[in-house]
C-alpha cells in the first residue's frame, strides 16, 4: 500500500510546482487535482456552470464520490510498486471548499452551519471520507487580500467563467475555512511561507517533513546541497557568454564548472523519453531543476554551476521563481557591430541567429536578469565588472 500525501493551500502558493518539483522516480505517483484526475467528475461539470449552480447535495455528492475514487487509486498505487502517492488538494482541502460552497449556495457565511449541513449530506450518502496519511498545508504568514484560490480545477474546465460569480467572497471564506481546519489540527504539517522564500525552499521543507515521517528518506533529500550559486548566462549571438563563463570558471577553480543549457535539456528529454519542449513552461522548468540538482548531487565537490545559452524566457522565468537567489541570471549586452566583428560571418547569418533567440524570448530574459553586463568595452572592464559581481556573491576564490 502506498503512503498517501496531499498538498493543500490557497491561491498563488504553488501547490502544483511543489508536486512537479518532487523527484522523478518510479516510487512516487503524482495525481492532479480532483477535476484533472477524475474523468467522471470532469464530464459531469463540463459544458455548464455546475460548480456554482448545482445544489449543495449534488455538489457534495459528486465531489466526494470523486474523492473516494481518487483515494482508492492512490492507495492501490502500492500494488504497482509506488511507495508514495501525492495528491493536489486532499480531502480536508476539498471539505473546506465544500463548506464555502454550501454557505454560498444557502446564502449565508456561517461556516459552522455549513459544516453541520455537510455532515448531514455525507451521512445521507453513506460515505466515509478517506483521509490521506499526511495532509500538508502551505499558507502565507499573513492573509494578503490578493491571495486567492480558484475552485480546484475550475480554471482548467472547458466551461466559461461568468463575470458575475462572487469570487471575492469565495476566496475570503476559503481562507477562513482553512484557518478553522488548522486551528483544530486537521493538517499534519503546516509550511508557512514568508516573503522572499522560493519554491525550492518550500520543497525542502516538505521533503524534510516527509523524511522525518520515514517516507523515502534516501530519495527525498534536500535540494542543491553544497551549491551556492547557479549562474545562467544569456545574451544574443557573439555577445561574450563563453568569455564570461570561462572567467567565472577560472575564478572558482575546481569548485566550479561550465555547462551548456542544451546538456540539461537533452538529459531531461532522454529521462522523459520524449522532447522536453513538448512540456509546458512550468513542467520544463521543474525538469531542469531536477536535472541541475542531480548534477550537483553527483558532483558533490562543486559549489558553483555556470550554464550558458539561456534564451527561453518562459522556462527560465519560472526556474528563477523556483530557485530564487540561488539562480543568478547574467545578461551580456553587446552591440551588433562588435558582435559582427567577433563572428567573422556575414551580417545576415548573425541576424538570423539573433532573430531565433529573440523569438525564444531572449529580450524577456534581459528584463528579469539579476545583472546586465555591458560588454562593449575592453576585456579588462568586463573582468572588473565580473570580479565585483563574484565578490558580492561571496564566491570569489582567486
Amino acid at each position: 500500500m502506498a503512503v498517501v500525501v496531499s498538498i493543500n493551500g490557497v491561491g498563488d502558493l504553488g501547490k502544483t510546482p511543489q508536486i512537479h518539483l518532487l523527484p522523478s522516480d518510479w516510487r512516487i505517483l503524482c495525481l492532479g487535482d480532483i477535476l484533472e484526475d477524475d474523468s467522471d467528475l470532469c464530464a459531469k461539470v463540463a459544458g455548464a456552470d455546475w460548480w456554482w449552480k448545482s445544489s449543495a447535495d449534488e455538489f457534495v455528492s459528486e465531489i466526494f464520490k470523486a474523492v473516494v475514487r481518487r483515494h482508492s487509486r492512490a492507495v492501490d498505487a502500492g500494488s504497482s510498486a509506488h511507495r508514495l502517492a501525492v495528491l493536489q488538494c486532499g480531502a480536508n482541502m476539498l471539505e473546506a471548499v465544500a463548506l464555502v460552497m454550501i454557505a454560498i449556495k444557502e446564502k449565508h457565511e456561517d461556516l459552522a452551519v455549513a459544516k453541520a449541513a455537510f455532515d448531514i449530506i455525507i451521512a445521507k450518502l453513506g460515505l466515509t471520507i478517506p483521509r490521506e496519511h499526511h495532509a500538508i498545508l502551505i499558507r502565507h504568514d499573513t492573509d494578503p487580500d490578493d491571495t486567492a484560490e480558484t475552485p480546484p480545477g475550475v480554471e482548467n474546465s472547458p466551461s466559461p467563467r461568468p463575470v458575475d460569480r462572487d469570487d471575492e467572497r469565495y476566496r475570503e471564506m476559503l481562507r477562513r475555512a482553512l484557518r478553522m481546519q488548522e486551528s483544530v489540527d486537521q493538517y499534519d504539517y503546516v509550511c508557512v511561507v514568508t516573503g522572499g522564500r522560493s519554491q525550492r525552499q518550500i520543497q525542502d521543507d516538505i521533503r524534510g517533513y516527509l523524511r522525518s515521517a520515514g517516507i523515502l528518506p534516501d530519495l527525498l533529500k534536500p535540494t542543491f546541497k553544497g551549491i551556492k550559486t547557479i549562474y545562467a548566462l544569456a545574451g544574443l549571438s557573439e555577445c561574450g557568454k563563453s568569455t564570461v563563463a570561462d572567467m567565472i570558471h577560472k575564478a572558482h577553480g575546481t569548485s566550479g564548472v561550465r555547462l551548456k543549457m542544451s546538456y540539461f535539456l537533452d538529459t531531461a528529454s532522454n529521462e522523459l523519453g520524449y522532447d522536453i519542449y513538448s512540456l509546458s513552461g512550468d513542467r520544463r522548468a521543474a525538469a531542469l531543476l531536477r536535472g541541475l540538482d542531480a548534477y550537483g548531487r553527483c558532483h558533490w565537490y562543486l559549489s558553483t554551476l555556470t550554464i550558458e545559452s539561456v534564451h527561453r524566457y518562459d522556462s527560465i522565468a519560472i526556474l528563477k521563481s523556483y530557485l530564487g537567489p540561488l539562480l543568478q541570471i547574467i545578461y551580456i549586452d553587446t552591440n551588433e557591430e562588435i558582435r559582427l566583428q567577433r563572428s567573422g560571418r556575414p551580417k545576415t547569418r548573425l541576424e538570423q541567429k539573433d532573430a531565433a533567440k529573440k523569438e525564444r524570448g531572449a529580450e524577456g530574459v534581459k528584463k528579469i536578469a539579476d545583472v546586465v553586463i555591458d560588454n562593449n568595452g575592453p576585456k579588462t572592464s568586463l573582468e572588473d565588472e565580473l570580479r565585483a559581481l563574484l565578490q558580492r556573491r561571496g564566491s570569489l576564490v582567486c
